[in-house]
């Protein structure tokens, strides 16, 4: 009977459970129609539409570690070896753009580009091209007007130091991006648990259903403990063998007849 109970609530309790889910929306980014350009400062697509996400991605160029460094300071945290890279988005239509600011960290000597990390707080330097917030998650935003969108890029220091086998030190111009990338990302809202909208329910159903039955079979074997039922059919057959044997007994052939002996005389005086 606990058993029962026991299994009825967690049906229930599951059931509500699942059915809480079945509404969770999921965010799904699927980013297409990549264009790439290899070590070049600049990149352009002529198919965006207005209301369309335009991000822009980077690989950083060879000598970009190189010095010179510059010094920040990001929410209370001081960095020794940075610099900014820049990225110009141009509205076809107005000429106007919008520019985002990515600080990037460098790494120790001998600056290997993979080492380079952007970091994650970008920051909008100019308003005009995209609808884009001060602060953005990803590099892009909403674009404004159908058309070719150019972005241009730039790295602050615009140039780097090297120091040759002769112990001379040289003044070179960074190398463009390794790679740059402008593409469209769509948003898509799915509901991955939406089947618990029926199934929820339905263990709830199963649920409710068994503690109901398993409560209302408990009462109906208390109701029988206290008013037991009499089986007169056994009840009869038990008192006719009884009454057979009793026969038996007293039968005048009966080996085992009972023999009554009158009472002793008892001497009183």
């Amino acid at each position: 009977m606990r058993k029962l109970i026991a299994l009825s609530i967690i049906l229930i309790c599951a059931g509500l459970i699942a059915f809480s889910f079945h509404n969770v929306a999921q965010e799904n980014v699927i980013e297409e129609g990549f264009a790439r350009e290899n070590g070049k400062w600049q990149i352009t697509r002529s198919d965006f539409r207005r209301g369309e996400n335009l991000s822009v991605g980077f690989i950083p160029g060879p000598n970009w570690g190189w010095p010179p460094h510059d010094n920040t300071e990001i929410d209370g945290v001081a960095f020794n070896r940075v610099k900014v890279f820049y990225i110009k988005v141009t509205d076809p239509v107005t000429g106007n753009y919008t520019e985002f600011g990515i600080i990037l960290v460098m790494p120790p000597a001998p600056y290997p580009p993979e080492d380079i990390t952007a970091h994650p707080k970008i920051e909008v330097t100019h308003h005009g091209a995209l609808t884009v917030e001060d602060y953005p998650r990803e590099i892009g935003g909403i674009v404004e007007h159908d058309g070719t969108y150019v972005v241009d890029t730039s790295l602050y220091p615009d140039f780097v130091m090297n120091v040759t086998p002769e112990n001379k030190t040289e003044i070179l111009a960074p190398d463009p991006p390794s790679e740059l990338r402008l593409y469209r990302v769509i948003s898509e809202t799915t509901y991955p648990y939406a089947s618990l909208f029926a199934a929820g329910p339905a263990t709830m159903v199963v649920g409710v259903v068994t503690l109901a039955w398993s409560i209302q079979r408990d009462k109906n074997r208390a109701i029988h403990r206290k008013n037991p039922v009499v089986n007169v059919k056994k009840s009869v057959e038990r008192t006719d063998k009884t009454k057979q044997v009793f026969m038996k007994l007293n039968s005048p052939h009966s080996k085992n007849r009972q023999k009554f002996r009158p009472e002793s005389s008892i001497d009183w005086s």
